[in-house]
């Protein structure tokens, strides 16, 4: 099933452009295993397949798109990032 959710999250990562605003996002990843990853210029979505396993894809404008199993998981957190650049708040 895996494979089928991966193929989905490829095609729409796909159509996703560089400019889209989601990516003003970061990402912190906790693993079951205590492991930790942070991404910035990234954001989550999370998606039931029909047998009800649920999924988190991960979609990086640097990094591309990865598929986790929920229950891969220990924790995730999806953060918005402020812009403080003087210059882009005019």
């Amino acid at each position: 099933m895996r494979s089928r959710v991966w193929n989905m999250a490829k095609r729409y990562d796909r159509n996703l452009l560089h400019t889209d605003k989601r990516f003003r996002r970061a990402v912190q990843l906790i693993f079951e295993d205590g492991t930790m990853q942070f991404f910035h210029e990234c954001f989550l979505m999370h998606h039931k397949d029909s047998n009800g396993v649920e999924w988190l894809c991960r979609f990086s404008e640097h990094h591309g798109f990865d598929v986790i199993a929920m229950d891969e998981l220990k924790g995730w957190q999806q953060f918005k990032q402020i812009d403080n650049n003087p210059e882009t708040l005019k």
